[in-house]
């Protein structure tokens, strides 16, 4: 069964489509997502990118160099990328196959990262962030059942 996503991935994608909005770009891609997520982002993805040696701030810093504006819309936009599709999937196989109850921000890091091809795996990585350096983390990171 899949899990539901979770508080910070369903406003993560409503933040994203409103992001793209407000770059002119008609579709809400990757670094549009990891934006959103880095702006959303509760203790749990702090508490991540802390011992990934970097900060939400730093995230954030680092996708703004690379979106490129282009006509401002007040409006979100409705589509996502296929791209982000598809770090979405794997961040769904990924929060399944650690048989989770909800498909959190670190789940979505890690579909960001694991999609190599969009911009925030390329920023991710530009921040030494893969999806093994996340897979190996959580564990660590995961309370004590």
């Amino acid at each position: 069964m899949i899990p539901p996503l979770g508080e910070a991935v369903s406003a993560s994608l409503i933040l994203a489509r409103a992001e793209a909005g407000r770059h002119g770009h008609p579709s809400a891609a990757t670094e549009h997502l990891l934006l959103a997520l880095a702006t959303i982002a509760g203790p749990e993805l702090s508490d991540i990118l802390g011992a990934l040696g970097t900060s939400c701030e730093a995230l954030r810093a680092a996708v703004r160099t690379v979106i490129t504006p282009g006509k401002p819309s007040r409006e979100p936009v409705q589509r996502l990328t296929p791209r982000t599709k598809v770090a979405l999937d794997l961040a769904v196989s990924f929060a399944d196959r650690r048989r989770a109850h909800r498909i959190g921000a670190e789940h979505l890091l890690y579909g960001l990262t694991a999609e190599r091809e969009g911009l925030a795996a390329q920023v991710l990585l530009s921040l030494g962030i893969t999806a093994a350096t996340v897979d190996r983390l959580l564990p660590a990171l995961e309370p004590a059942a």
